[in-house]
């Protein structure tokens, strides 16, 4: 029942960013990591955007990036600069975020960055959380540092 609950809320708050301004849209992409599998990034993906949302950022919704991702080749685990400004152009997004997570002695390193589509620059943050267990152990954790360090680097753009 809360998960049901929890899917109606990512719907609605996913369908209320697409109405949103397109031009300040956030496309936030994929973890490049052997650590994190598949389902693993998507939900730390999918928690990053509902952050975002609920904090009042506009976001680029999952059905649009999975069927942006669907005709194409490609991963949104592993996207180059000029994959990231296409993306960005396609979508209708004015940033982007992506990054790379590591495991490194008990660990987990996570290398964040923020794609500017309007400048087509891009600003780095790295940071590290404790990443000992399993995803279940320290995921959360790992997921409320990407999104209080993604916030810094938005704040920092609009201040630009």
């Amino acid at each position: 029942m809360f998960r049901a609950i929890a899917l109606l809320a990512v719907l609605f708050a996913h369908t209320a960013a697409f109405a949103a301004d397109p031009a300040q849209r956030t496309l936030v992409l994929g973890f490049g990591s052997k650590l994190l599998s598949d389902i693993e990034d998507r939900i730390v993906r999918e928690e990053v955007m509902r952050g975002l949302i609920t904090r009042g950022h506009a976001v680029v919704p999952v059905m649009a990036l999975e069927e942006y991702f669907l005709n194409r080749a490609g991963s949104i685990r592993a996207m180059d600069r000029a994959a990231v400004a296409g993306a960005c152009r396609e979508l209708s997004a004015r940033i982007a975020l992506s990054g790379a997570v590591t495991r490194m002695d008990g660990r987990v390193r996570v290398a964040l960055s923020l794609y500017r589509a309007d400048t087509g620059e891009t600003t780095d943050t790295a940071f590290t959380v404790d990443g000992a267990g399993e995803f279940k152990d320290y995921g959360p954790v790992l997921i409320a540092e990407i999104l209080r360090h993604s916030e810094r680097l938005l704040a920092s753009r609009e201040r630009k």
